[in-house]
């Protein structure tokens, strides 16, 4: 089991030629091929809440990026 944790640039600046799409993409790649054991925890740079998700399983990461739209730029750096 791997337990990962991921900084995310959440400021303004990654608004900027899709960046944050390519982040959420990459998310999304990195979540599915998660094993059973393993566990990711996000962490947003620069915004106001700093830990998005703490040892999150693949299942309850997946539901978290389909059910929302929960990772925005627009902090300031």
């Amino acid at each position: 089991a791997t337990h990962l944790t991921v900084g995310i640039d959440v400021t303004e600046s990654m608004q900027a030629g899709g960046r944050m799409e390519m982040v959420r993409g990459a998310l999304k790649s990195l979540i599915a091929r998660l094993g059973g054991g393993d566990r990711l925890t996000l962490v947003a740079l620069g915004g106001s809440n700093p830990v998005i998700v703490e040892d999150g399983s693949r299942a309850e990461l997946e539901q978290l990026l389909s059910a929302a739209d929960w990772l925005s730029a627009g902090g300031s750096g």
